[in-house]
């Protein structure tokens, strides 16, 4: 049976019985609104982003005209805090679980971070990406999803997460072994078939952890990790931001 059709016959399902249209009324839903998210749960078993990073695109370049017209106006410094506040939060907005998005989508993300990096620079268009990041201290999308994933398996490691999470953990090397080996502390990575499902979470951030060094993994304090895995920063010179915008703007 294809999409439209279950979708179809679970909606003729529920608008026919009355005690269902009465319990989503007592949480505060609606049927027509809890029919849109069983929707996308469908779009999200056939483990396809498209619509969904479309629609979040299509949001940031309204921002993102947004700032260009304050381009002129504003500072580089708050053109900046503008970004960090109101944008990149939509580009990374549950990005630990739609980072096994197809390599298009995720560069269509990026792209829009790059463009928001020229607009505060004023960079040309051609100007290569590391150089931007460099001037502007910044990181690829990329590398943030990736310590956001860490940040997140910390968590579930130390039971600070749903017990849900905790249970679709894999074992330790030390917990499948009665014997002691060096790799006592490593998870163990789930196999996989599928290029989508080694994207996933669970397999990404496993091997991201095992990667990491050993001081690090052995971090309990949650504050103390995530600190550990902020990037050694190298802001810009603050007179970058000093004088007039046309002053500011990359030649």
């Amino acid at each position: 049976m294809c999409r439209s059709n279950v979708f179809e016959n679970l909606e003729r399902d529920v608008l026919e019985r009355a005690d269902m249209k009465v319990l989503f009324c007592f949480w505060g839903f609606s049927v027509n609104t809890l029919l849109k998210y069983v929707f996308r749960v469908f779009n999200l078993v056939n483990a396809r982003w498209s619509s969904h990073i479309s629609s979040v695109i299509s949001k940031v370049n309204k921002r993102l005209d947004t700032l260009r017209n304050f381009s002129r106006k504003l500072d580089r410094q708050s053109l900046e805090k503008l970004y960090k506040s109101h944008i990149r939060p939509l580009l990374e907005y549950n990005d630990v679980i739609w980072d096994n998005c197809s390599a298009s989508e995720a560069e269509a993300r990026e792209k829009a971070q790059l463009t928001a990096a020229r607009i505060i620079t004023g960079a040309k268009r051609r100007t290569q990406r590391e150089l931007l990041y460099k001037d502007l201290d910044w990181q690829k999308l990329e590398e943030r999803r990736n310590i956001h994933k860490l940040n997140m398996l910390h968590k579930i490691i130390n039971n600070l997460a749903p017990q849900s999470l905790q249970e679709l953990l894999t074992l330790k090397t030390a917990e499948r072994h009665t014997y002691p080996v060096r790799t006592n502390d490593l998870l163990t990575v789930p196999k996989t078939k599928a290029t989508s499902f080694q994207n996933s979470f669970f397999p990404s951030a496993t091997q991201l952890w095992n990667n990491l060094p050993i001081e690090h993994r052995r971090i309990k304090d949650h504050d103390l990790f995530k600190e550990a895995m902020k990037p050694k920063q190298n802001p810009p010179p603050p007179y970058y931001s000093m004088g007039k915008r046309q002053d500011q703007i990359l030649l």
